[in-house]
């Protein structure tokens, strides 16, 4: 990871090669399924700099135009990921031509607070009652024993139909917008009408 970070090209998306390497460490940071968002689109090294310090960090490019830093020494520390966590991840991962599609038809207009934004910055966001968890976690209880593929930047649903399925169970409950970071990342927990067979309440 540090030969890596070192020989960058600043402020440039890494190699394909550096790029599948450093995702499969950073998918073990406790916090990624938060960092990563609707699904990576580039890793750049980055000059992070601060009163009493500079030195290169690892920044995410996500798919939904916002960017993050994110901590390598922290995924390298963490725990193996859980099995509950790679299928969202794969889950985020199936619906990231949702997602791309709500931006490229996506309003200048937050439409959570009503403030003007650029659509490159703004994020992609699921708007109550059906968040990404309780749409998710209804369509799981259907499908138990999912399998998985491991491919290196992320995990995949191993059967084409079983992916299929999931995404078509998505788009049929979700509503997705294009919101102000900010107004995203501040919405917190909050309880939510129940997507079919799932119950209690979804952050």
């Amino acid at each position: 990871m540090r030969s890596i970070i070192n020989r960058a090209v600043l402020n440039t998306a890494l190699s394909e090669t550096d790029t599948q390497f450093v995702l499969a460490v950073l998918a073990h940071h406790p916090e990624w399924e938060e960092k990563s968002g609707c699904g990576v689109l580039a890793v750049e090294v980055r000059m992070n700099i601060g009163e009493h310090f500079a030195n290169r960090g690892l920044w995410l490019v996500l798919l939904d135009g916002s960017e993050i830093d994110i901590s390598w020494p922290v995924a390298i520390d963490a725990a193996p990921l859980s099995r509950a966590r790679l299928l969202r991840d794969a889950a985020r991962h199936a619906i990231a031509d949702q997602i791309r599609s709500t931006r490229d038809g996506g309003s200048a207009v937050c439409a959570i607070c009503g403030g003007k934004m650029g659509v490159s910055s703004a994020h992609v966001d699921h708007e109550p009652p059906f968040t990404f968890e309780s749409i998710f976690s209804g369509w799981l209880e259907a499908h138990p024993g999912v399998a998985l593929d491991d491919t290196g930047l992320h995990p995949r649903f191993s059967c084409p139909v079983v992916a299929a399925d999931w995404q078509a169970h998505h788009a049929l409950f979700a509503s997705l917008r294009l919101v102000h970071a900010k107004c995203n990342l501040s919405q917190g927990t909050r309880v939510t009408k129940n997507a079919p067979g799932e119950s209690g309440s979804q952050k």
